[in-house]
């Protein structure tokens, strides 16, 4: 008895560690760094990239191919019709945002392939990565 449980503890730590190893938060997302998350992001067919800043920064640049939702509404509309398997990849200017996000996606919504940027566009940015910044074809006085 005491071989099972001593083995039941083993299994458990090794789970723990590759949990962490991987960034896989316990709410089912994971924490990417902007090297990761570009990298995953490109390798990854059919992914979905969803900016949660709000309009005027969207507008002004944005990762290329991402998709404005702004609030928990227009996420929930937004992601109504994808499938539960398809990566996910979020983001907002420092990280709290996405990760509000990524909690909904995952905990309320079921999703399980879903993606945070750390640190947000701010650092992405910092980093020289790929940026869109042509016209979105919102202007501001269309509301």
């Amino acid at each position: 008895m005491d071989k099972f449980i001593y083995l039941i503890l083993i299994c458990t730590l090794f789970t723990g560690i590759f949990q962490s190893s991987n960034g896989q938060e316990k709410s089912g997302y994971t924490n990417l760094s902007p090297e990761e998350f570009y990298v995953k992001m490109n390798e990854k067919p059919g992914a979905v990239v969803l900016d949660t800043r709000l309009e005027p920064d969207y507008n002004e640049k944005r990762i290329s191919g991402a998709h404005l939702v702004s609030g928990k509404d227009m996420l929930l509309s937004f992601v109504d019709t994808l499938a539960k398997d398809i990566p996910l990849f979020v983001y907002c200017y420092d990280g709290d945002r996405s990760k509000t996000a990524c909690k909904i996606l995952t905990r309320q919504l079921k999703f399980y392939n879903v993606y945070n940027l750390k640190k947000g566009f701010e650092l992405w940015n910092k980093m020289n990565l790929p940026v869109d910044n042509k016209p979105t074809g919102i202007r501001k006085d269309e509301k």
